[in-house]
């Protein structure tokens, strides 16, 4: 049984130790001290990361949304896309935007429930949308994106 380090969990995770330490208090890792320091086995990690952990990652992020927002969209699974376009004001972006409006608006509650932010960023020349929903209804909207790019 091979047991590892704090240290070496946080790296294989990309976290911090201290994010590590926290799920090992809280119960959502599981492991035990030895001489003082934590250990974790990789059966614990696996539990961990697949599939229990994956849907906590992505309730977590869920819950993080934007200005604290919550999405629940009862389904098995949801996704979160980001989107970045290089815009010279937030005025060439605005037809984007209200197609990307438009289209939540009329699409049918069986895509489930769909939330986005839009930030433009006049520093960067950024506009930014995030989207966070059923995967598939995700997928239509990015794909809507992309058509009016092309």
């Amino acid at each position: 049984m091979d047991l590892l380090s704090v240290d070496q969990v946080a790296e294989m995770l990309g976290m911090h130790p201290r994010t590590v330490r926290r799920l090992l208090r809280e119960g959502k890792l599981t492991g035990s001290k030895v001489g003082g320091e934590w250990r974790i086995t990789a059966e614990s990690l696996k539990r961990h990361v697949v599939p229990d952990g994956v849907k906590q990652a992505a309730d977590d992020l869920l819950e993080a949304g934007p200005a604290g927002s919550l999405l629940r969209t009862g389904d098995a699974m949801a996704a979160c896309a980001v989107v970045d376009l290089q815009v010279a004001s937030p005025e060439a972006v605005a037809p984007l935007t209200t197609r990307v409006v438009d289209l939540i608006n009329r699409a049918p509650s069986s895509g489930g429930p769909l939330k986005f932010t839009y930030y433009y960023d006049q520093e960067a020349g950024k506009a930014r949308f995030t989207f966070w929903g059923h995967p598939g209804f995700v997928g239509t909207v990015l794909l809507a994106m992309a058509e009016k790019e092309a």
